[in-house]
């Protein structure tokens, strides 16, 4: 897929950080609530990490949020959605995990596609 004129920007995301005192997948004691167990302010998530593990696995992650693309017009290299694909995601190369949505005119990255895909913004 033809690239946007200017990459838009990452989604706006909350930097908020958060750090576990807990065991990840753990619960809170019984009694304790969940507040009192889990302290947020120490490590982060990073967003452009994500982006990018998204973006590895980009066939799997935009079938989940879109479903099959149209056969008839996508290629190896990239998906195309739509009847007339008019919703391009790129599978390879340098723009592996951008899309751009021809209808509408916007793109960006693989979480900018799922708050498209659901209305977020």
């Amino acid at each position: 897929c033809p690239a946007p004129a200017s990459n838009p920007p990452a989604p706006k995301m909350s930097s908020n950080t958060f750090k576990q005192t807990a065991p990840t997948g753990s619960t809170p004691p019984r009694g304790q609530k969940s507040a009192e167990y889990w302290n947020h302010e120490e490590s982060k998530y990073d967003v452009r990490r994500i982006e990018e593990d998204l973006a590895g696995h980009m066939e799997a992650f935009v079938e989940e949020a879109l479903g099959e693309p149209n056969h008839g017009i996508s290629t190896n290299t990239e998906y195309r959605y739509g009847n007339k694909g008019s919703l391009c995601v790129s599978l390879d190369g340098d723009n592996r995990g951008r899309w751009y949505d021809f209808e509408t005119g916007e793109g960006g990255g693989p979480l900018r596609l799922l708050q498209h895909r659901l209305g977020l913004g």
